[in-house]
């Protein structure tokens, strides 16, 4: 996403004039492209940690608070300290070669590189998401479309998008900076032909700027015209303009302010001394204010409703984060960087090399290692430094010294003594690969239960074990938020039912919560784990009933919240009938998301458009399962009452207070015909059908409570 990858630095140039910084300075900024470049490798390397799958070609449903700061951080200054330092080199090419040569130098190095890499980094990407969405499984695709080779696959996506709707991928980069140009010189070429007939506007503006930039109240004057474009802005924090060749105008004009500023900056050498000495204060600042901020933006993405108060809330906090972040990064180069070092330099003209290249190898390395349940830091950590390690092999072997070089860098590199970098970085990765490896745990598990299903699984802890049975639309991963805390004192295993991902057995006829009692009996069997505690929440304790009525001798306690039950002898409420109807005939029109959308309105009008889109993938990805159950003949069992009567385990009852009439009076009803002295009811407060999500705690102590001693 880091337009500086290009090679902007001349750092052999003549000598600079009295306008140019001194040549000490190009070294800066030689190291701050550098570095900001290969942050944005891993800043990426981040994503599956922070997004849902779909949203990525892995992801997540519990990224961590910690790592969704950091990405909101990065994110808010990365990209326009790439488009300081282009506006900044724009100038000072323009003023050593003229506009022509300036102009052809980028139409080879930016817009021939985004023409040629750009339809290859698609069909790698596109075929990299496709195996990761067959591998977690939340790409589901008709079986004969499934079996076609994963590159035809994606060749047929790339056919079906038609203009200006075409993704972009990173290299979205290239056409920003192509745009932002044009338009800064095709204006400023209108105002010194037609408007400007002296050197007093100039002088003024520039004057203007030095004390506007000289002043401690630098970082809040750029926060002042940032705010308006970033509140236009559809997101909670600044675009991404990826998606098509239209233009994000909002998204352009930040950058193009950014532009602006490197322009002017370079026409003002004095001020990099203003900002080298000024980074103690704004790059504390920046990190304060992005906490505070990340706090804001945080609330807008949960989905919840929020007034325009809050947008301009965050819109001002992210810009203010943003400026105080370029000034401050920016002012810590020119103070700590300014001496010539091979290494730095080595890796600045690798930059555009490395990010033009990376998202491909760092996607799949994700993709690797996304059943490896090894500590997060462990996963990043060998993520980046496979990643590197390759990028910068490549470059060293294929593109340094190659006309890809030449190309990419305007120049071709001799063949000098840089193979000691590059044998050094080999060295480096062996050192942090072998203890890496120390800490791998066991990977995502799967068991076969018989029939030709198999059930994939995870768990954590030792001890007595527990099993979480999750409900309609959800998978293991619904319940991982759980294992944590359950495994300090209990084995606690959760798995994905017949049908959810990541499994992929073949839909049979006439699915119900009888067969899924059948497959967690086995699921126990299978596993010998002997008698265990139960949780099974929605259809998963309709589940968990049956399979404690049919096989008592596997079930310690059973705990089970807000079933659907529908007990012998009653009509099947016109509710049930009505959602299930509509989910399939959504499925027989091929709307997935329709059907998933009856279902989530079932258990609240409107509830499945306050869920964020990023979770949505989410939902989608288990459609399969509620596909098997709304073509079922048999989709709510009857469960009978005279048995009921007769379960002999302990049973606690879990139910919301803000749940759907249908929802409480069948919880009322297993309390009324449950044994009396084994049974417990308790109602989670401030809370729906959701509650686990909702109330996490509320229900986890419960759940606790109940359990002592049992």
């Amino acid at each position: 996403m880091n337009t500086l990858t290009i090679p902007e630095i001349e750092n052999h140039a003549t000598a600079p004039r009295t306008s140019q910084p001194p040549a000490e300075r190009f070294y800066s900024l030689d190291a701050l492209r550098a570095f900001v470049l290969l942050l944005g490798v891993v800043f990426h390397s981040l994503m599956a940690y922070v997004l849902p799958s779909g949203f990525w070609a892995v992801g997540t449903t519990k990224p961590p608070t910690p790592l969704l700061w950091f990405v909101y951080y990065v994110h808010s200054f990365r990209m326009e300290v790439f488009f300081l330092l282009a506006g900044f080199f724009t100038c000072m090419v323009i003023e050593k070669r003229g506009v022509a040569s300036f102009l052809r130098d980028r139409a080879k190095r930016i817009l021939l590189v985004f023409v040629v890499a750009l339809y290859p980094m698609k069909l790698l990407l596109s075929s990299a998401w496709i195996s990761g969405g067959f591998k977690t499984g939340w790409l589901k695709l008709p079986p004969e479309v499934a079996k076609l080779p994963i590159w035809q696959l994606a060749m047929g996506g790339l056919g079906r998008e038609s203009w200006p709707n075409i993704n972009l991928t990173h290299l979205w980069f290239l056409y920003c900076l192509a745009c932002v140009t044009c338009v800064f010189l095709a204006v400023r070429w209108l105002i010194v032909k037609w408007i400007v007939r002296s050197e007093k506007l100039p002088r003024a503006l520039d004057a203007g700027f030095r004390w506007l930039t000289s002043n401690r109240f630098a970082p809040l004057y750029l926060t002042v015209v940032a705010t308006p474009l970033l509140a236009t802005m559809s997101g909670a924090d600044v675009d991404t303009p990826d998606k098509g060749f239209a233009p994000n105008f909002p998204v352009l004009l930040l950058y193009t302010l950014f532009f602006c500023f490197g322009w002017w900056l370079h026409r003002q050498a004095e001020l990099f001394d203003t900002l080298a000495r000024r980074w103690k204060s704004f790059l504390p600042l920046s990190l304060l204010v992005s906490v505070i901020a990340s706090i804001g933006v945080g609330m807008r993405l949960s989905g919840a409703e929020h007034g325009t108060g809050l947008r301009w809330a965050t819109s001002f906090g992210t810009s203010l984060t943003m400026s105080l972040a370029v000034l401050g990064w920016l002012g810590l180069f020119v103070r700590m960087c300014n001496r010539a070092s091979a290494w730095v330099r080595y890796l600045a003209d690798s930059s555009y090399w490395v990010y033009l290249a990376h998202l491909p190898v760092v996607v799949a390395l994700q993709i690797l290692f996304s059943d490896w349940q090894a500590p997060l830091w462990i996963k990043l950590l060998a993520i980046n430094v496979i990643a590197f390690a390759v990028l910068l092999s490549t470059y060293h072997l294929c593109v340094r010294f190659t006309w890809i070089g030449a190309w990419l860098n305007g120049r071709r590199a001799t063949r000098l003594s840089n193979a000691p970098l590059l044998q050094r970085a080999v060295v480096v990765l062996v050192l942090f690969l072998a203890p890496a490896s120390v800490f791998a745990q066991e990977s995502l598990r799967k068991v076969s239960v018989g029939d030709g299903v198999e059930l994939n699984y995870i768990e954590r802890g030792k001890g007595v074990p527990i099993v979480f049975v999750h409900g309609t639309l959800g998978d293991y991963s619904t319940c991982e938020g759980q294992l944590g805390v359950f495994g300090e004192k209990y084995r606690a295993l959760a798995y994905s039912r017949r049908y959810n991902y990541p499994n992929s057995n073949i839909l049979r006829p006439n699915h119900s919560a009888i067969v899924e009692a059948e497959d967690l009996a086995a699921f126990i069997k299978k596993l010998d784990l002997g008698r265990v505690h139960v949780i099974g929440h929605s259809y998963g304790g309709y589940t968990a009933l049956f399979m404690a009525i049919k096989h008592p001798e596997l079930v310690r306690t059973l705990t089970v919240s807000e079933p659907p039950v529908v007990f012998a002898g009653d009509a099947l409420d016109e509710t049930k009938r009505r959602v299930a109807r509509r989910a399939r005939t959504a499925f027989e029109k091929g709307d997935t998301e329709g059907a998933v959308r009856a279902i989530i309105d079932s258990t609240r009008e409107g509830a499945y458009d306050k869920i964020p889109e990023a979770c949505r993938p989410l939902l989608l990805r288990n459609a399969e399962e509620l596909r098997a159950l709304v073509t079922s003949d048999d989709m709510y069992p009857r469960l009978d009452r005279a048995i009921v009567r007769k379960i002999a385990v302990p049973t606690l009852l879990l139910s919301g207070e803000k749940s759907t009439p249908s929802l409480k009076s069948a919880t009322a009803e297993l309390e009324r015909l449950l044994p009396e002295k084994l049974r417990k009811h308790v109602v989670i407060t401030d809370a729906d059908h959701g509650m686990w999500f909702q109330q996490p705690d509320a229900c986890r102590n419960a759940v606790f409570e109940f359990l002592h001693g049992k």
